[in-house]
């Protein structure tokens, strides 16, 4: 008696290529959403994000050259930091990618700087409905840059290599370095113009809103789970 031959179709592996594809093209979409939060509170007038505050200060002094410009070589040096700190342990063959993904964070920085400029000037209470929406925005688009797994940033790069460095959970290592960029801003601002400008309390205040909009849509948004 012959035995019955199984009438199952035998499983493909998946197409790796456009699998891969997928996971960069939801990162770019992450990166312009990002971007798009960023551009939101930096409009809203209360001061930019942390990771930005440095790039807009000088901008500002500077109006030659472009917030995206500024970010792009900003993110540049903090890549040649995140080398330095990691010293044999940093790969540049899995990070030099990081380079042209900022190149890419730079130029849509400034097509949603440039998107955005018809918002005004506004009192307190507009600008502050402006900036939690820049916040939301903004942490939506990390949980999506994220999620894929594929690329870094240079300041999510940065937060990794101290964390490495100095044994720090990335919960200290990223508070201690958006603390460091808001003092560098606001050193940049008083040595600039002698006072406060592009950094205040919606620089402050950023670091602690969009960690819990990214908690938040971590659990809406489970997309950690769909790419694992």
């Amino acid at each position: 008696m012959k035995p019955v031959q199984s009438q199952e179709k035998p499983l493909h592996k998946p197409d790796t290529a456009r699998k891969l594809i997928g996971q960069y093209l939801v990162f770019l979409f992450g990166l312009m959403i990002v971007a798009c939060g960023i551009c939101l509170i930096t409009k809203a007038g209360l001061g930019t994000s942390p990771a930005s505050a440095v790039a807009y200060v000088t901008t500002l002094k500077y109006p030659a050259f472009s917030f995206g410009t500024t970010t792009f070589v900003l993110n540049v040096l903090i890549f040649g930091l995140e080398w330095i700190l990691l010293g044999n342990r940093f790969d540049l063959t899995q990070r030099i990618g990081q380079i042209p993904a900022t190149l890419a964070f730079g130029l849509v920085t400034d097509f949603w700087m440039s998107v955005l400029s018809f918002i005004p000037e506004m009192d307190f209470f507009g600008s502050l409905v402006i900036f939690v929406l820049g916040c939301a925005v903004l942490g939506l688009g990390v949980v999506i840059e994220l999620a894929p797994d594929v690329l870094k940033v240079p300041t999510d790069g940065l937060t990794n290599a101290v964390s490495v460095r100095f044994s720090l959970s990335l919960g200290m290592a990223k508070n201690l370095q958006d603390l460091t960029f808001c003092l560098l801003g606001v050193l940049l601002s008083w040595i600039f113009f002698g006072g406060l400008r592009g950094v205040g309390l919606g620089t402050i205040l950023s670091a602690l809103l969009v960690g819990r909009f990214i908690a938040l849509f971590k659990k809406i948004l489970p997309l950690h789970e769909y790419f694992e």
